[in-house]
């Protein structure tokens, strides 16, 4: 388990299949159709935040990732790139950062999973979110874990129910909106195997 503070070090997670690393630049040709044409699960996870979702070019996608990185310089949220070590290509982004708000989701670990289309499966999805789950309680200092789940995403939500999350009716109160579709991991009950 990682401990150390994600914004002083950005910690790297790995096994035999994934790489999971600071996002780069040099990732936008890879992440490119990630954005550009979003399945259900990305244009879920787009609630609230402004880069990325939607970029078209590849000068947009570089400008979203070098807003990413600008957003980590300033202790907001990290964005990893998650790479198959197969094809040596970023398959995705993952994002998490702790939540402050007046609501259930304060002091809150928020969990962006966007994958490419044909990586959005219920074992790899189980598979890359393994990688990190018991460090992010420490990193992010967080009781609670909280991903939004498209109603229609069946391999995501059976991933997120052998992880052991669980679905809850909580919103999250945003700057213009009320979001729901949450489903939470708790550390007082989460026991990795």
């Amino acid at each position: 388990m990682i401990t150390a503070n994600p914004y002083d070090n950005c910690p790297i997670f790995e096994n035999e299949n994934f790489l999971i690393r600071m996002v780069a630049v040099d990732d936008a040709e890879d992440l490119l159709p990630v954005y550009a044409q979003p399945n259900e699960s990305v244009e879920t996870n787009s609630f609230n935040c402004t880069y990325g979702y939607g970029s078209r070019t590849l000068d947009e996608i570089k400008d979203f990732i070098q807003g990413w990185l600008d957003e980590y310089a300033k202790r907001h949220f990290v964005r990893w790139s998650v790479v198959g070590k197969q094809s040596g290509k970023a398959i995705g982004t993952i994002e998490l950062f702790n939540r402050q708000a007046n609501d259930f989701f304060n002091n809150c670990a928020i969990l962006r999973l966007d994958l490419h289309n044909d990586f959005e499966q219920t074992a790899i999805i189980e598979e890359v979110l393994a990688l990190l789950l018991s460090s992010t309680f420490t990193l992010f200092e967080c009781p609670i874990i909280a991903t939004k789940v498209a109603p229609t995403a069946k391999g995501r939500m059976e991933a997120l129910k052998r992880l052991k999350f669980f679905p809850t009716e909580e919103k999250a109160v945003g700057r213009e909106a009320s979001f729901d579709g949450f489903w939470i991991l708790k550390a007082a009950t989460y026991n990795p195997a």
